[in-house]
């Protein structure tokens, strides 16, 4: 499965699965710009690094990083892990869409 194949998965996932008053969203920073349109984004508050899927559910902050089986992390993505993490948000790196499933167990409030 490509990363790309895995984000679409867990998209759909997400999109019926998330508890009622919970959100979520998608960083869709990879893929080829320009140097203009990167300048400009990143004037906008673009951040190198941020994890593919930011949760907002039962008052906590979630990101999810997702990886194939191969994959591994840039080094702009571990000073964002780390400074999400220091900021008080959950971190997590997942492979597959089950790990996405445990992750979102772990972090639902009875």
């Amino acid at each position: 499965m490509t990363e790309e194949q895995l984000q679409a998965s867990v998209a759909r996932y997400l999109d019926l699965a998330l508890p009622a008053r919970s959100v979520w969203f998608h960083v869709p920073n990879g893929g080829s710009r320009n140097k203009i349109e990167a300048a400009k984004l990143k004037r906008h508050g673009v951040k190198a690094g941020v994890a593919d899927c930011i949760i907002i559910m039962d008052g906590q902050v979630i990101a999810i990083e997702l990886k194939t089986a191969k994959g591994r992390l840039s080094a702009g993505q571990k000073i964002w892990r780390d400074a999400f993490q220091e900021a008080g948000g959950f971190w997590h790196l997942a492979r597959s869409l089950d790990d996405v499933q445990k992750i979102l167990k772990a972090h639902r409030k009875a």
